[in-house]
């Protein structure tokens, strides 16, 4: 139902639904905001109760909990029995999703999605229609710590998003954001840009690091510099060195924060050191098969979307947790985040978050493969389901299609893998999203 709405307001004008910019959160983002932006919290002693009401919920109304849940443990039991349970893949999901779907969600109050899977395979998922309002309440509550507010502040959004073929910023009033069809900025377009957004008051930018590092470079060569309040950095990893200057030359707060789509656990870093504190609100990360050093796979449970509530879930990440007076701190992390971007020339590079597949074709196949040997050339090997419905020129149709309509200015080529043994793998086996093959000079 949540995503049908969202649909439906994609494709309405703008213009007309300016007055969402006025309207209160708690009625914009769903009836549970409220109760959660109270409720937000990284407090550490939240979490037995927390885990002991998700895992007899998943016993009640799952496969997968009747299946390994017993029936008889207490709260302060649950961070020890959580530990013994087995631990939950995309594979898995991949395999059996309805294993682990709640029967207390349909149609009408859950809907489904793909995970980003920058670095790995995109996983179908469910969501339920209320982790909407989960999901920005926290988000909102992260935001806050640097000043933001939705409808006092304007953003810029930096996101690898499109505004359409002609059009280089685009209002949304949804969010109250000003978004940058970045596949279009350029050392031409910069001044256009500066004109269209800066004539505003734009406090705040949200943005992939790459993204606006590429946003600082153009304004360094055109020696503009803008106001701002504050910076948040999404969906891939950065730098303490990259958010240092970030901070310093922006003069301004820098937050970033680590999640996944499948929302199994949520931090944020905001002294710029890559520790991420964690929400005990949200959901609960440990380390599987830590080192001597505590450093391992981040595997999350999920206290935010009741419809598939998973348990031990492997993030395909790494790093150490680490527990302080006031709360769990994920260090060191590491894994799929910002590594990956393909090349549109020897200075333009696009990342691979912007690119991926959200459609109903994910439903229809198990892994796409993307390879890059030349600049603004671009191959995919898909790999279909053996349970699909399409024929195999469908799904190659619909693929090579929706990644080249996000890459408008590349030639995109693909071709139907017949098993898993035509996907190239890293030297760990793992099925790699993206085989770059270039060695780009660095900007």
């Amino acid at each position: 139902m949540l995503d049908k709405a969202k649909s439906f307001y994609d494709k309405l004008p703008k213009r007309c639904l300016a007055f969402l910019r006025n309207v209160p959160d708690q009625f914009l983002f769903g009836p549970r905001y409220r109760l959660e932006r109270l409720a937000a919290s990284c407090d550490k002693k939240l979490v037995p109760s927390r885990l002991y009401k998700a895992l007899i919920y998943a016993r009640e109304h799952t496969e997968y909990g009747k299946d390994v849940i017993p029936n008889d443990f207490c709260p302060e039991e649950a961070p020890e029995l959580l530990r013994e349970l087995p631990c939950i893949s995309s594979e898995d999901l991949s395999k059996n999703l309805l294993h682990h779907v709640s029967d207390v969600f349909g149609a009408t109050n859950s809907y489904r999605t793909t995970t980003g899977g920058t670095g790995r395979s995109p996983t179908s998922i469910v969501l339920a229609n209320e982790s909407y309002a989960v999901e920005w309440a926290h988000m909102h509550t992260m935001w806050s710590y640097i000043g933001y507010d939705r409808r006092r502040h304007l953003k810029l959004t930096l996101r690898g998003k499109r505004s359409g073929r002609d059009s280089l910023v685009a209002y949304n009033p949804l969010y109250n954001e000003l978004v940058v069809n970045t596949f279009k900025l350029s050392y031409e377009s910069f001044p256009r840009l500066w004109d269209e957004a800066f004539n505003q008051p734009v406090r705040y930018v949200h943005s992939y690091p790459s993204l606006l590092k590429e946003f600082m470079e153009y304004c360094v060569y055109f020696d503009k510099r803008p106001k701002l309040s504050g910076i948040m950095l999404a969906s891939e990893g950065c730098t303490v060195e990259d958010k240092a200057a970030f901070r310093q030359f922006f003069d301004c707060p820098v937050l970033s924060w680590y999640g996944q789509s499948e929302k199994v656990a949520l931090a944020y870093d905001l002294a710029g050191t890559n520790e991420f504190r964690l929400f005990t609100t949200y959901g609960y990360a440990h380390i599987l098969d830590p080192d001597p050093h505590g450093f391992g796979e981040i595997t999350a449970t999920t206290f935010s979307n009741p419809a598939l509530p998973l348990f031990n879930y492997r993030t395909g990440d790494s790093g150490r947790l680490e527990v302080r007076d006031d709360g769990f701190y994920l260090c060191d992390v590491s894994g799929r985040w910002g590594k990956d971007f393909v090349w549109m020339d020897r200075t333009k590079r696009i990342p691979t978050a912007s690119i991926n597949l959200h459609s109903d074709i994910q439903n229809e196949i198990l892994f796409y493969q993307l390879i890059q040997s030349a600049y603004g050339r671009l191959h995919i090997k898909v790999l279909p389901k053996k349970t699909s419905r399409l024929k195999s020129w469908e799904i190659l149709q619909i693929v090579q299609h929706e990644i080249a309509d996000k890459l408008n200015d590349f030639s995109v080529t693909a071709e139907i893998a017949p098993d898993e043994t035509h996907i190239i793998k890293s030297p760990r086996g793992k099925m790699i999203m993206l085989v770059q093959n270039l060695r780009p000079l660095q900007t």
